[in-house]
């Protein structure tokens, strides 16, 4: 989440609140800046920051001048009071905050602080005025007060802006301002903390369990981390039928070369091979870029070894090696690309993409799953790693998209169109993970090139529309370009109809057929989370036998 992001989350709470209290009230809804004031005050005092925090506006003129209060707190002793002021913009993007509005609102503040300090507003102020108790307060107690503080909040950007002190009689009053980026980041900081420490409690349980099982087993922690981690990629849909495949050797000029494990994938020929990082240690360690480069290039260069002949020679010490070296040379001619996975029980601390490789040609795609990866497939409710696609061309722009209905905020349906060009790359970039599991295992058996879609798409492109059926696919969620219905993003999305159609189109881009003339009709189904994992299985049924 962005900056700008929660600021959007903020301004829709408010407004959520101020709907909801004048139902309640069957009334008007209350000012925004007291609800603000409620959020950002509750914020503080969830930090330790404050005392229970009270909304309270109250605003007036007198011979000195505006007097403004938001809110305040008020330790249970008496001798520490928090003031509030709220500067509520309101605006959609991050605005600045300028010192004189931070100064006019602490000033008006401190106007409140001093005439009630004063016992002379009290006098002014009605009894049923929602600020009357506390400057009551204030006026019998002042003497015993130790500490004011003065907290000027607000949906701006303050930076680094401080205001000076403010003297009320003989004593100093502080004043801090608490604006949207300090929140923001605080909260993150918070949000951080509390993934760790629920990252940490899956880790030590996931050891646990592996040294469990490596003790009945008899083998090797090591080991069975390969095979958990194999079950936990097949689960998580990265790959299909994982084979544990244990080779370790030097390769033609003495560099390393290793493979623990492979899963060939009929459906979109992907070839995965798989690279354990295991770390027997009851720490979470870090795993660096330097060290995952090392991995990925060991498992590179045996495919390189395998594919050119030289792992089959008896010299070879490792007849796993050799057997798969020996599969890669006979299904050459159908695999279309690597995927290389190094699994690791440690976090990943790179972030900078790998860049493009190749092996003899293929692409090779680098995946890194560290523990953190391994933690969010294992909570989330899909029992995925989420899917991301982006539809956006080159100029920004995302695929037109028609609402065509919704169900009790379980569905929303949406029709479509994309390119031929972009579908085909979306499946080139993310294999047969965008298909259904039926539609999947459709493909890897019955096979995945039409020969009338072939001659349409090399022939007559512009017809492609008119003559296929397009496509059926799902998502959990769906982001649209801003004032627009252009669908730009989309969340776990799968294709439960129409996988022959889109590994086609994939077949003709890899053979340079030029795709840009052709359209593709879509129907886009968004489904919640928590519906998803129930509906998306019958969607592709149904899809696929109704004609």
């Amino acid at each position: 989440m962005e900056l700008k992001d929660f600021l959007a989350s903020v301004h829709a709470e408010v407004e959520e609140e101020m709907v909801a209290r004048a139902g309640i009230e069957n009334g008007a809804a209350p000012f925004a800046e007291l609800v603000f004031t409620e959020i950002f005050a509750r914020h503080m005092f969830e930090r330790g920051m404050t005392f229970e925090p009270h909304a309270c506006r109250f605003s007036a003129t007198v011979s000195e001048g505006a007097l403004r209060l938001s809110g305040y707190a008020l330790s249970e002793d008496i001798k520490k009071l928090d003031l509030f002021v709220a500067v509520y913009n309101g605006g959609s993007m991050p605005g600045v905050l300028t010192e004189l509005e931070a100064r006019a609102a602490a000033d008006q503040c401190g106007r409140f602080l001093n005439l009630s300090a004063a016992a002379d507003l009290a006098g002014r102020v009605d009894e049923t005025n929602d600020a009357y108790t506390l400057i009551a307060t204030i006026a019998s107690a002042w003497a015993q007060i130790d500490e004011v503080r003065i907290h000027v909040l607000t949906d701006l950007c303050a930076g680094l802006l401080q205001i000076p002190d403010i003297a009320i009689g003989t004593k100093m009053v502080s004043v801090e301002v608490v604006d949207i980026e300090r929140v923001f980041n605080e909260r993150k900081d918070v949000e951080l903390q509390n993934r760790y420490r629920t990252l940490a409690a899956f880790f030590e349980e996931w050891m646990k369990g592996l040294r469990d099982t490596s003790e009945i087993n008899g083998e090797a922690p090591e080991s069975t981390f390969l095979d958990d981690v194999g079950g936990r990629l097949a689960d998580a849909e990265e790959i299909s039928d994982f084979h544990r495949c244990r080779f370790a050797s030097q390769g033609a000029l003495g560099q390393l070369m290793k493979i623990d494990g492979y899963a060939f994938d009929d459906a979109d020929g992907s070839l995965s091979l798989v690279a354990v990082d295991f770390t027997d240690s009851a720490d979470l360690l870090p795993l660096s870029s330097e060290e995952s480069e090392c991995q990925f290039a060991a498992v590179e260069r045996f495919a390189a070894d395998a594919i050119a002949g030289r792992m089959l020679s008896t010299d070879v010490d490792g007849e796993a090696g050799r057997g798969l070296a020996a599969d890669i040379v006979r299904l050459r001619s159908g695999i279309t690309r690597f995927r290389v996975y190094l699994a690791s029980n440690r976090l990943f601390n790179g972030g900078a993409p790998f860049g493009e490789q190749t092996v003899d040609g293929l692409p090779v795609e680098r995946h890194v799953w560290d523990a953190e990866r391994f933690h969010r497939a294992a909570i989330s409710e899909s029992g995925r790693d989420d899917l991301e696609v982006d539809f956006r061309t080159e100029d920004g722009k995302g695929i037109p998209a028609l609402h065509a209905g919704s169900a009790n905020g379980e569905y929303q349906g949406y029709l479509c169109t994309i390119s031929g060009d972009m579908l085909a790359a979306i499946y080139e970039r993310h294999g047969s993970r965008l298909l259904e599991g039926n539609v999947r295992s459709f493909l890897s058996t019955k096979g995945k090139i039409n020969a009338g879609i072939q001659t349409t798409l090399a022939n007559q492109p512009e017809m492609f529309f008119a003559y296929n059926n397009g496509i059926a696919a799902t998502a959990e969620a769906v982001e649209f370009e801003e004032n627009s219905s252009s669908i730009k993003r989309a969340i776990n999305f799968q294709i439960v109809n129409g996988g022959q159609t889109t590994a086609s189109l994939a077949t003709a881009f890899r053979d340079g057929i030029d795709l840009s003339e052709v359209r593709v009709q879509m129907k886009m189904s968004v489904l919640s989370p928590s519906s998803a994992g129930e509906l998306v299985p019958l969607i592709a049924r149904f899809a696929n036998s109704q004609n």
